[in-house]
């Protein structure tokens, strides 16, 4: 028996104080690792690279998750984003909106940014390309900037944590509360069935020690194991008896 074969198990309430807006199944999504080949990777600045995802997964996942049920809206305006890009940065305040199972509608707002890219024009005294105010291409530096919001916001509601808040990330295998129990169940007879395989008290002792804590501390499974304590116990016993 595997000794985390329980720990990484939880419901959705073992993970939430109050109840969860969320099926299993969407939970479950939020604690698992995003797979490594949707994970891209860019220089840094400063050196090093970042970890990110490309926009079309993160519309692919929500759609998923959600069942088309969600909406995303840049709340900044094209003029107020032109003001702000002057600076070479273009900053936009984003707000996506889902809709869960049971009606409730939620709703994260975050900002999103993408360096602007400016038009160059010759300089005939420095004899090279300078860069000027003109934007090259605004529509898409803005698209960029809504883009990194998006995916904010969705990391807000706890998708792709471990690309986004990776100190805080801890993969989870999110599943209702009956399969819980069965698998709990399933761990347990496995327990004892293990335990009943012992052919001396040393056997038993060693297989007890080497089962996860939260099964050794089964009600079940200690009396189970008690039981053969003492049929080794008598089994002793008796032979001595006859010696």
């Amino acid at each position: 028996m595997k000794k985390d074969i329980l720990p990484d198990l939880v419901t959705p309430d073992d993970i939430l104080m109050t109840n969860s807006p969320f099926t299993a199944d969407q939970l479950a999504v939020f604690y698992q690792k995003t797979p490594k080949d949707k994970i891209m990777r860019r220089p840094a600045k400063g050196g090093g690279t970042w970890d990110y995802i490309k926009t079309g997964y993160v519309i692919d996942v929500l759609n998923r998750v959600f069942g088309y049920l969600w909406s995303f809206e840049v709340l900044t305006s094209l003029e107020e984003a032109a003001k702000m890009a002057g600076s070479g940065t273009v900053v936009v305040k984003g707000r996506l909106t889902v809709n869960t199972s049971n009606g409730t509608q939620l709703v994260k707002e975050q900002f999103g940014r993408c360096e602007v890219k400016f038009k160059s024009a010759w300089d005939e005294n420095q004899k090279k390309k300078i860069p000027t105010k003109e934007f090259l291409d605004f529509g898409n530096d803005v698209k960029g900037a809504a883009s990194d919001a998006l995916k904010k916001c969705a990391s807000e509601f706890g998708l792709f944590r471990d690309i986004y808040h990776k100190d805080d990330f801890e993969e989870l295998s999110v599943i209702s509360l009956d399969e819980k129990q069965n698998r709990e169940a399933a761990a347990i007879d496995d327990a004892k069935e293990a335990m009943r395989q012992a052919k001396n008290m040393a056997e038993l002792q060693d297989i007890f020690l080497r089962l996860p804590i939260e099964i050794r501390g089964n009600e079940s499974v200690i009396a189970s194991k008690n039981t053969l304590k003492r049929k080794f116990l008598k089994k002793g016993t008796n032979a001595s008896s006859k010696n």
